[in-house]
C-alpha cells in the first residue's frame, strides 16, 4: 500500500535532480494541484457521498484534541532540549503538522478505496485550519521578527482555501442528492484524477536532504514526535472515543504522515529556522516509508484496516 506511493515520489525526485523539471515548474504545478485538481476531487467525492457520513463528531474531536496534545508535548520537549527560539518554532511546527492532503489522501484510498473517502472532509475542514492557527501562534511566540498575528487575516485565508471552498460547494449536491450533468461530471472527474499522481510527484521534487547532516539530532527527535508519538496519541484518542474503523484508519493516517512542505514554507516566511524545517520535512518523509508500513500492518493485524 505504501510502496507505490513512494515509488512515484522517487520518480519526482529523480526528475527534479536530473534537471528534467525545475523548481519554478514544481511551484507552478503545486498551484495547479492545490487550486484545481484537489478541489475537483474533493468536490466530486463530497457531492456523491451520503451527507450523514460526512461530519463525524468523534473523529473531529479526536483530530483536534490529538493535534493540540502533540503540539503541547513537542513544545515542552523542545523547550527542555533545544531552547533556541527559532529552532523551537521549527521543531514544534514540523512535529505536529502532517502532509495529510498530498500523502494522506492517496494512502487512505490505497487502504480503504476511493469510494470510502468519507471521513477525510471532516479532517480537512477542521484539523487542517487548526494547523495554521497553531503555526502562527508558535512561530510568532518564538520569532521576534515575525509579523503581528492578524486573526481576521488568518480566518479569511482559511475561508479562501480552495479545498474548504470545494467541500462547501459539494455539500448542497450531497444534501439534496443533486447529480451533475454528465459533461460536467466527466470534466470534474478528469481534473480530480490528476490530483494524486501530481501531488506525489511534487513531494519527491521537494525533498531536499542536504540539510539533514547538520540538523540530524533535532530531525531525529522530530521523526519520533511526528511518526511515533503523534499516531500513538491519535489512535488512543480514537479508541477512547469509540470511533469507527474507517475513522480510526483516517486518524492513523492523519497523525502518522510525514511533515508537510508547508511547515518549511511558513516557518521560513515567519523568520524561523528554514534549514531545520526543511531537514524535518525530508527526514520524516524518508523515515515514514518504514513507519507507515509498520503502522498499516498493525492495523491489519487487529482488523481495523
Amino acid at each position: 500500500m505504501t510502496v507505490p506511493m513512494f515509488l512515484v515520489m522517487a520518480v519526482g525526485g529523480f526528475l527534479f535532480h536530473r534537471g528534467v523539471v525545475s523548481e519554478d515548474y514544481a511551484k507552478r504545478t503545486n498551484q495547479v494541484v492545490f487550486q484545481t485538481a484537489l478541489p475537483a476531487m474533493l468536490f466530486q467525492d463530497i457531492a456523491e457521498t451520503d451527507p450523514q457520513s460526512l461530519m463525524d463528531g468523534k473523529l473531529i474531536l479526536a483530530g483536534l484534541l490529538g493535534t493540540l496534545l502533540v503540539f503541547l508535548i513537542s513544545w515542552g520537549l523542545a523547550e527542555k532540549t533545544i531552547g533556541i527560539p527559532g529552532k523551537v518554532g521549527a521543531f514544534v511546527h514540523g512535529s505536529y503538522r502532517g502532509n495529510f492532503v498530498y500523502i494522506g489522501l492517496p494512502l487512505i484510498m490505497n487502504i480503504l478505496g476511493r469510494d470510502t473517502l468519507t471521513c477525510a472532509p471532516s479532517v480537512i475542514a477542521t484539523v487542517l485550519p487548526a494547523y495554521n492557527i497553531f503555526a502562527v501562534f508558535i512561530l510568532t511566540i518564538k520569532n521576534k521578527n515575525a509579523q503581528k498575528v492578524q486573526v481576521g487575516k488568518i480566518a479569511l485565508e482559511i475561508l479562501k482555501n480552495p479545498m474548504i471552498l470545494a467541500i462547501l460547494a459539494g455539500l448542497p449536491f450531497s444534501i439534496w442528492q443533486i447529480s451533475l450533468p454528465y459533461v460536467l461530471d466527466q470534466a470534474v472527474g478528469y481534473l480530480g484524477d490528476l490530483a494524486m499522481p501530481l501531488a506525489l510527484l511534487l513531494i519527491g521534487m521537494n525533498i531536499h536532504v542536504k540539510n539533514l547532516k547538520s540538523h540530524w539530532k533535532i530531525t531525529a527527535m522530530a521523526c519520533v514526535c511526528k511518526l511515533v508519538l503523534s499516531p500513538a496519541v491519535g489512535l488512543c484518542l480514537g479508541w477512547l472515543l469509540g470511533v469507527s474503523n474507517e475513522a480510526m484508519v483516517t486518524l492513523f493516517v492523519l497523525f502518522s504522515v510525514p511533515s508537510a512542505a508547508n511547515s518549511y514554507i511558513m516557518t521560513r516566511s515567519m523568520n524561523g529556522d528554514g534549514e531545520l524545517a526543511s531537514s524535518i520535512v525530508a527526514g520524516t518523509t524518508l523515515v515514514s516509508v518504514i513507519t507507515l508500513a509498520v503502522g498499516i500492518s498493525v492495523l491489519k493485524m487487529v482488523q481495523i484496516a
